[in-house]
Protein backbone atom coordinates (compact mmCIF):
# COMPACT_ATOMS: atom_id res chain seq x y z
CA UNK A 1 0.00 0.00 0.00
CA UNK A 2 2.80 2.40 0.81
CA UNK A 3 4.49 1.75 -2.52
CA UNK A 4 1.22 2.41 -4.34
CA UNK A 5 0.65 5.67 -2.47
CA UNK A 6 4.22 6.80 -3.23
CA UNK A 7 3.68 5.87 -6.90
CA UNK A 8 0.49 7.95 -7.05
CA UNK A 9 2.25 10.88 -5.42
CA UNK A 10 5.10 10.61 -7.93
CA UNK A 11 2.58 10.54 -10.78
CA UNK A 12 1.04 13.77 -9.50
CA UNK A 13 4.31 15.55 -8.76
CA UNK A 14 6.24 14.49 -11.85
CA UNK A 15 3.43 14.93 -14.36
CA UNK A 16 4.73 14.23 -17.86
CA UNK A 17 8.18 13.21 -16.53
CA UNK A 18 6.59 10.30 -14.63
CA UNK A 19 7.05 7.81 -17.49
CA UNK A 20 10.73 8.74 -17.77
CA UNK A 21 11.44 8.43 -14.05
CA UNK A 22 9.21 5.44 -13.19
CA UNK A 23 10.29 2.90 -15.80
CA UNK A 24 9.33 -0.76 -16.04
CA UNK A 25 12.93 -1.75 -15.30
CA UNK A 26 12.98 0.33 -12.10
CA UNK A 27 9.59 -0.99 -10.97
CA UNK A 28 10.75 -4.59 -11.52
CA UNK A 29 13.95 -3.92 -9.55
CA UNK A 30 11.96 -2.36 -6.71
CA UNK A 31 9.48 -5.25 -6.62
CA UNK A 32 12.30 -7.78 -6.61
CA UNK A 33 13.99 -5.97 -3.73
CA UNK A 34 10.68 -5.87 -1.80
CA UNK A 35 10.19 -9.62 -2.31
CA UNK A 36 13.75 -10.41 -1.26
CA UNK A 37 13.49 -8.18 1.82
CA UNK A 38 10.10 -9.61 2.85
CA UNK A 39 11.29 -13.18 2.35
CA UNK A 40 14.47 -12.52 4.33
CA UNK A 41 12.58 -10.86 7.18
CA UNK A 42 10.06 -13.70 7.26
CA UNK A 43 12.79 -16.33 7.41
CA UNK A 44 14.60 -14.47 10.20
CA UNK A 45 11.35 -14.00 12.14
CA UNK A 46 10.70 -17.73 12.00
CA UNK A 47 13.88 -18.26 14.02
CA UNK A 48 14.02 -15.14 16.21
CA UNK A 49 10.50 -13.77 16.32
CA UNK A 50 10.77 -11.92 19.62
CA UNK A 51 13.85 -9.93 18.64
CA UNK A 52 12.30 -8.65 15.41
CA UNK A 53 8.79 -8.05 16.69
CA UNK A 54 9.45 -4.39 17.52
CA UNK A 55 10.98 -3.78 14.08
CA UNK A 56 7.85 -5.21 12.48
CA UNK A 57 5.62 -2.94 14.54
CA UNK A 58 7.76 0.07 13.70
CA UNK A 59 7.79 -0.84 9.99
CA UNK A 60 4.00 -1.27 9.98
CA UNK A 61 3.54 2.14 11.60
CA UNK A 62 6.05 3.72 9.21
CA UNK A 63 4.23 2.31 6.18
CA UNK A 64 0.92 3.67 7.49
CA UNK A 65 2.51 7.07 8.10
CA UNK A 66 4.05 7.13 4.61
CA UNK A 67 0.67 6.30 3.04
CA UNK A 68 -1.16 8.97 5.05
CA UNK A 69 1.50 11.57 4.18
CA UNK A 70 1.43 10.66 0.47
CA UNK A 71 -2.36 10.77 0.22
CA UNK A 72 -2.43 14.04 2.17
CA UNK A 73 0.12 15.55 -0.24
CA UNK A 74 -1.94 14.23 -3.15
CA UNK A 75 -5.04 16.02 -1.86
CA UNK A 76 -3.09 19.25 -1.29
CA UNK A 77 -1.47 18.92 -4.72
CA UNK A 78 -4.84 18.37 -6.37
CA UNK A 79 -6.19 21.48 -4.63
CA UNK A 80 -3.28 23.57 -5.92
CA UNK A 81 -3.68 22.07 -9.38
CA UNK A 82 -7.39 22.82 -9.37
CA UNK A 83 -6.78 26.40 -8.24
CA UNK A 84 -4.34 26.89 -11.12
CA UNK A 85 -6.81 25.40 -13.60
CA UNK A 86 -9.62 27.53 -12.19
CA UNK A 87 -7.54 30.70 -12.62
CA UNK A 88 -6.74 29.70 -16.19
CA UNK A 89 -10.37 28.82 -16.91
CA UNK A 90 -11.58 32.19 -15.61
CA UNK A 91 -9.30 33.88 -18.10
CA UNK A 92 -10.00 31.68 -21.13
CA UNK A 93 -13.25 29.70 -20.99
CA UNK A 94 -16.92 30.19 -20.13
CA UNK A 95 -18.39 28.94 -16.83
CA UNK A 96 -19.73 25.62 -18.21
CA UNK A 97 -16.25 24.22 -18.71
CA UNK A 98 -15.13 25.45 -15.29
CA UNK A 99 -18.04 23.66 -13.61
CA UNK A 100 -17.08 20.40 -15.35
CA UNK A 101 -13.45 20.80 -14.24
CA UNK A 102 -14.56 21.52 -10.67
CA UNK A 103 -16.77 18.43 -10.67
CA UNK A 104 -13.89 16.24 -11.90
CA UNK A 105 -11.62 17.75 -9.26
CA UNK A 106 -14.09 17.05 -6.46
CA UNK A 107 -14.49 13.47 -7.67
CA UNK A 108 -10.71 12.94 -7.73
CA UNK A 109 -10.28 14.37 -4.23
CA UNK A 110 -13.22 12.34 -2.98
CA UNK A 111 -11.69 9.13 -4.33
CA UNK A 112 -8.31 9.88 -2.74
CA UNK A 113 -9.98 10.66 0.59
CA UNK A 114 -12.04 7.43 0.52
CA UNK A 115 -8.91 5.39 -0.09
CA UNK A 116 -7.06 7.23 2.68
CA UNK A 117 -9.97 6.81 5.09
CA UNK A 118 -10.20 3.08 4.37
CA UNK A 119 -6.45 2.75 4.89
CA UNK A 120 -6.49 4.57 8.23
CA UNK A 121 -9.62 2.79 9.51
CA UNK A 122 -8.14 -0.61 8.65
CA UNK A 123 -4.50 -0.10 9.66
CA UNK A 124 -4.54 2.32 12.59
CA UNK A 125 -6.30 -0.01 15.07
CA UNK A 126 -3.84 -2.77 14.19
CA UNK A 127 -0.87 -0.48 14.81
CA UNK A 128 -2.31 0.68 18.14
CA UNK A 129 -2.99 -2.88 19.32
CA UNK A 130 0.50 -3.99 18.33
CA UNK A 131 2.01 -1.10 20.29
CA UNK A 132 -0.08 -2.01 23.35
CA UNK A 133 0.87 -5.69 23.10
CA UNK A 134 4.55 -4.86 22.73
CA UNK A 135 4.56 -2.62 25.82
CA UNK A 136 2.11 -4.44 28.11
CA UNK A 137 2.41 -8.04 26.93
CA UNK A 138 -0.34 -10.24 25.60
CA UNK A 139 -3.54 -11.39 27.24
CA UNK A 140 -6.48 -13.42 25.91
CA UNK A 141 -8.46 -10.19 25.42
CA UNK A 142 -5.60 -8.47 23.56
CA UNK A 143 -5.08 -11.61 21.48
CA UNK A 144 -8.74 -11.48 20.39
CA UNK A 145 -8.48 -7.76 19.63
CA UNK A 146 -5.28 -8.41 17.67
CA UNK A 147 -7.06 -11.08 15.61
CA UNK A 148 -9.91 -8.65 14.87
CA UNK A 149 -7.57 -5.84 13.83
CA UNK A 150 -5.59 -8.26 11.66
CA UNK A 151 -8.87 -9.03 9.90
CA UNK A 152 -9.36 -5.29 9.34
CA UNK A 153 -5.92 -5.09 7.70
CA UNK A 154 -6.85 -7.94 5.36
CA UNK A 155 -10.21 -6.31 4.70
CA UNK A 156 -8.44 -3.22 3.37
CA UNK A 157 -7.09 -5.25 0.45
CA UNK A 158 -10.65 -6.26 -0.40
CA UNK A 159 -12.06 -2.76 0.04
CA UNK A 160 -9.68 -1.01 -2.34
CA UNK A 161 -10.92 -2.68 -5.55
CA UNK A 162 -14.51 -2.04 -4.45
CA UNK A 163 -13.71 1.62 -3.78
CA UNK A 164 -12.01 1.97 -7.17
CA UNK A 165 -14.99 0.41 -8.97
CA UNK A 166 -17.43 2.56 -7.05
CA UNK A 167 -15.61 5.87 -7.44
CA UNK A 168 -13.84 5.62 -10.83
CA UNK A 169 -16.02 5.19 -13.89
CA UNK A 170 -13.18 3.95 -16.12
CA UNK A 171 -12.20 1.22 -13.66
CA UNK A 172 -15.84 0.18 -13.28
CA UNK A 173 -16.19 -0.07 -17.08
CA UNK A 174 -13.02 -2.16 -17.43
CA UNK A 175 -14.22 -4.53 -14.71
CA UNK A 176 -17.52 -4.94 -16.55
CA UNK A 177 -15.64 -5.61 -19.82
CA UNK A 178 -13.40 -8.18 -18.13
CA UNK A 179 -16.38 -9.97 -16.59
CA UNK A 180 -18.14 -10.03 -19.97
CA UNK A 181 -15.02 -11.49 -21.60
CA UNK A 182 -14.75 -14.14 -18.90
CA UNK A 183 -18.42 -15.06 -19.28
CA UNK A 184 -18.08 -15.27 -23.05
CA UNK A 185 -14.91 -17.33 -22.68
CA UNK A 186 -16.58 -19.88 -20.39
CA UNK A 187 -19.59 -20.35 -22.68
Amino acid sequence: MSAISVDRLLALLLGLRYRHVVTLKRVRALLLSFWIACTTITLIMMKKFASLKMYGYALNSLCLLVSVCCYSKIVVGLRHHQAAIQDQVHQEQPNGKMAANMQQYRKTVSTAMCILLALVVCYLPYSIVLAIVSTNGSSPFLHAICAFTTTLVCLNSSLNPILYCWKIKEVRQEVKNTIRQLLCFTN
